[in-house]
């Protein structure tokens, strides 16, 4: 597993490699780097080439260290995830679904309003931050009437 994910993290590199080469030639920021008027057809092609080399071999060196911790980060999620029973797991994504379903529902008329996007968005995080406390605090009210109802004869 851990060679393919290095075999896709090379491919990745290469392509972005090749495109950043193609956008340093383009935006004239590698001319303007070195000092020349234009890059000639043979020379972009090998500025392409290397740049896709150096990013590819940056990826792949990379590559088991971000395996290594996004593979620790799924075991402790794991971990965490199975101290909890099917059924809080499931009204927690009812929950979670449920709050994101009305912070859409909410968000719409915020966009028609007059004001800066930066400040639209703003509102928008807050407004979703708060439906996923709120579901989540629903999950967890519910959890304790359900530990009420078993107590109920």
């Amino acid at each position: 597993m851990k060679t393919a994910v290095k075999i896709i993290a090379a491919i990745i590199g290469l392509v972005y490699g090749y495109q950043l080469g193609e956008f340093l030639i383009e935006s004239l920021l590698l001319q303007n780097l070195l000092g020349l008027e234009s890059i000639v057809p043979p020379y972009n092609y090998i500025v392409c080439y290397v740049s896709g080399a150096v990013l590819g071999t940056i990826f792949l060196l990379l590559a088991p260290y971000v395996y290594d911790y996004f593979g620790n980060a799924a075991k402790k999620a794991e971990k965490m995830l199975r101290g909890y029973s099917t059924i809080d797991l499931l009204l927690g994504v009812v929950g979670l679904i449920i709050g994101l379903i009305i912070a859409m529902l909410i968000s719409i008329p915020i966009n028609l309003l007059s004001i800066p996007v930066i400040a639209k968005n703003i509102i928008i995080v807050v407004e979703y931050a708060t439906f996923i406390w709120a579901s989540d605090s629903l999950r967890q009210n519910a959890a304790n009437c359900r530990e009420l109802l078993n107590f109920c004869p």
